[in-house]
């Protein structure tokens, strides 16, 4: 536990009431496109997992570095394989100003070579209305294909959470096709 004794009382109060007064936005952006997600996925019965309600899950398989992970996301996992192995997710970047957002699927490494050829076969272009970056976040040992982060409009929070959410269920529809065609 951090030594509380060198913090500053002032800024540690402040902290805490405009983290009281934030809360509509954090964690509620993502439990909003969470349930937007949802209800445009009804077929697939998915349901997302938002970061900052999943802290318990990241500590137990990060103890160390569980303390300092960014919590600013949701994320939809896919029936046959463990949620932190393939999901889609969206990431708000709340480390830059403005906030930056991406969207986009994510796979670790470790999956079957087969799985990484399927996925990379599909026409992203067509299933999700553009060519998607790729990544590798070596951290995580994760692939994620995704849109280009942009800037969160925090004046304009419904339409933002529209466009998330739309971008979401898009890769989420083309992801499946290539993860259940593994499965079988």
């Amino acid at each position: 536990m951090t030594d509380v004794a060198g913090i500053d009382k002032v800024r540690l109060r402040d902290f805490l009431i405009t983290r009281s007064q934030l809360q509509p936005f954090f964690p509620g952006i993502f439990l909003a496109i969470r349930t937007t997600v949802e209800t445009q996925l009804a077929d697939f019965d998915v349901r997302g997992t938002v970061g900052e309600l999943d802290r318990e899950t990241v500590l137990e398989r990060d103890p160390q570095g569980g303390l300092t992970t960014p919590y600013d996301w949701v994320a939809f996992g896919f029936s046959d394989y463990e949620f932190y192995d393939a999901h889609v997710g969206i990431v708000m970047d709340t480390t830059l100003w403005p906030c930056t957002m991406h969207v986009g699927f994510h796979r670790r490494t470790h999956l079957p070579d087969a799985l990484h050829a399927r996925v990379d076969s599909v026409d992203w272009n067509a299933a999700v209305g553009l060519a998607p970056t790729h990544a590798f976040i070596e951290a995580t040992g994760e692939h994620q294909l995704r849109d280009a982060a942009r800037s969160f409009d925090f004046s304009q929070i419904d339409s933002e959470v529209a466009h998330f959410a739309d971008r979401a269920a898009a890769y989420y529809r083309a992801a499946s096709v290539a993860l259940s065609a593994e499965s079988e």
